[in-house]
């Protein structure tokens, strides 16, 4: 359980959430309580009794003491690298979480992009592939909106959008609903779109 606390001591630490000082008391005190150690009157006094005793030449107590003090310098020391190595592993990951931010926002145009030519290359515009560009569409952030908006290859979509609309615009008068429905699909999704065809 202390190894738990102390884990999730060094996390807060490693995300800001409490500072150096209070991090080091914290962290002695958990230390403290992992091997038994706790500075108070009592253990002040049994300490003292204890030095008093460990002075004291008795035969075969020296190696007892001796593997006693080295078994829990061994166990603070493998406290203090988990934390360091909790601590480096938090940092390292906040650090690719901020590279993995940084790259999607360099792949959105690839994917607006993407979206949009797999669109365009379509015979025919149903209702239901225009569902799914408008799903694709709506999945991207308001600035991966912008920017494809700005990039010259969302010109073709504007300028097939055009076309497509002209096309299905003269069937339509010749009384063919079919056409009138795929022609006011192509409206609302320029409104959808902010186009103006």
């Amino acid at each position: 359980m202390g190894n738990e606390t102390l884990k999730k001591l060094a996390q807060d630490y490693a995300i800001g959430q409490i500072d150096r000082h209070n991090y080091r008391q914290q962290r002695a005190r958990l230390i403290d309580e992992i091997t038994g150690y706790k500075d108070s009157p009592q253990s002040s006094s049994a300490t003292a009794q204890s030095d008093d005793i460990a002075n004291q030449p008795l035969a075969g107590s020296s190696g007892l003491l001796t593997s006693s003090f080295n078994a829990k310098v061994v166990l603070i020391a493998a406290v203090v690298i988990a934390i360091i190595i909790a601590a480096i592993f938090l940092a390292k990951n906040g650090d690719n979480d901020n590279k993995q931010a940084n790259t999607t926002s360099q792949l959105t145009p690839h994917k607006a992009e993407t979206l949009v030519s797999t669109f365009i290359n379509y015979d025919d515009w149903t209702s239901e592939r225009i569902s799914q560009f408008v799903a694709g569409w709506q999945r991207l952030t308001d600035l991966q909106k912008l920017e494809a908006k700005q990039a010259s290859w969302f010109q073709s979509l504007i300028e097939i959008m055009k076309m497509r609309l002209m096309e299905q615009q003269k069937t339509a008068n010749t009384g063919s609903d079919d056409a009138q429905q795929k022609a006011q699909s192509i409206k609302n999704l320029a409104d959808l779109l902010g186009i103006h065809l």
